[in-house]
């Protein structure tokens, strides 16, 4: 068993920052080893005029081995390539079965709270609708033939209308010259003029809101709808759209 894990560890694919890491050190190399082939290729010249033949084989030995070296590399970054194509692969697909494992517990949910809790709380809500309806009617018939003396009964329904909303206004402000000595507002003057100060008086009222009009009460039943699971299927409660 011990072993079996062991190969599994060795067998398991890379992570694709991993590779990315592998192919910017090839890189990385490959480029020093770019700008040494150009110092050599200058060095060669040099070397020719000085007319050692063995230290000149022995740079061209360096310089073949560096393009060995350059051959190997980029072998090796085609394959690194391929493997960082496959990493990003697989963890695509791991990140899509992870969001449809997640989809597939959300459907079966989904279909428990379609199939038996809407029901159940569809019918709850029903007969709480039915009963209030019943009880409200018992209450519209003493309403309306109330004793002598007994004020009208509410069903405690909240009222779900409200009343009118008339235009709203604002009141304004204008700065002025005044004549000091009079209160009589200025229009020409001269600068020289001490008598004439600067004053805030009313304006004319400015229009901030429009009316609107009255929403009538609607019970709440009326606007309740709850319809049945299937096409054709009769609402729990409300009109069969």
């Amino acid at each position: 068993m011990a072993a079996k894990a062991l190969l599994k560890t060795f067998m398991r694919p890379r992570d694709a920052e991993a590779i990315r890491a592998d192919i910017a050190a090839v890189d990385a190399a490959e480029a020093a080893r770019a700008q040494v082939a150009v110092e050599a290729a200058a060095r060669r010249q040099e070397l020719v005029l000085e007319g050692d033949v063995d230290t000149l084989e022995a740079h061209d030995a360096k310089v073949r081995r560096a393009a060995v070296e350059a051959e190997v590399a980029a072998a090796k970054r085609v394959r690194l390539v391929e493997e960082l194509r496959a990493a990003e692969e697989a963890a695509e697909q791991g990140r899509r079965n992870k969001l449809y494992a997640v989809a597939t517990r959300a459907a079966a949910e989904t279909r428990k709270l379609y199939l038996e809790e809407y029901p159940r709380v569809a019918r709850q809500l029903a007969q709480i609708l039915s009963r209030i309806g019943e009880l409200s009617a018992q209450i519209d018939e003493a309403n309306a033939a109330l004793p002598d003396g007994k004020p009208r009964i509410s069903n405690g329904e909240p009222n779900r209308g409200r009343d009118a909303i008339p235009d709203r206004y604002e009141p304004t402000t204008r700065r002025v010259y005044v004549d000091s000595r009079s209160g009589a507002e200025v229009v020409a003057f001269r600068p020289s003029d001490t008598h004439v100060v600067v004053e805030e008086r009313d304006g004319p009222t400015s229009l901030v809101s429009l009316a609107q009009p009255a929403v009538p009460h609607v019970p709440l039943g009326a606007e309740v709808h709850l319809p049945g699971l299937a096409y054709g299927d009769a609402p729990f409660w409300g009109r069969r759209s």
